[in-house]
């Protein structure tokens, strides 16, 4: 398994995405990622909602990171939920791992 580094001026753009960093906790190349989100047409904050709540974030742990409100957090999920047809969390998480087997179906294999 390749580290992931632990500065990130050292990622390179095959690990990271422009909006996106590949963080340590993260599971996704940038590439995939943003497949991810043009698939689900996110916005570039809700590509950030989603990609922290991957790595597990409280709605506390998000806001802080993205210095707003924990009640902005929580009403970028209630959108993230409406928009994708969810009702949670957990089903958010699941319909991020489902278009990624999409995504991965879809790519040219090697």
């Amino acid at each position: 398994m390749d580290a992931i580094p632990k500065n990130k001026d050292s990622l390179s753009k095959e690990t990271a995405a422009p909006d996106v960093r590949h963080r340590e906790g993260g599971f996704l190349d940038g590439c995939s990622w943003m497949q991810i989100c043009s698939s689900l047409q996110l916005s570039k904050r809700e590509a950030e909602i989603c990609n922290l709540a991957l790595k597990e974030r409280t709605e506390q742990q998000i806001a802080h990171e993205l210095g707003i409100s924990a009640h902005t957090v929580h009403t970028h999920f209630e959108r993230l939920y409406r928009k994708l047809g969810v009702r949670s969390r957990c089903q958010l998480i699941v319909c991020l791992f489902r278009t990624y087997m999409n995504v991965m179906d879809r790519s040219p294999r090697d």
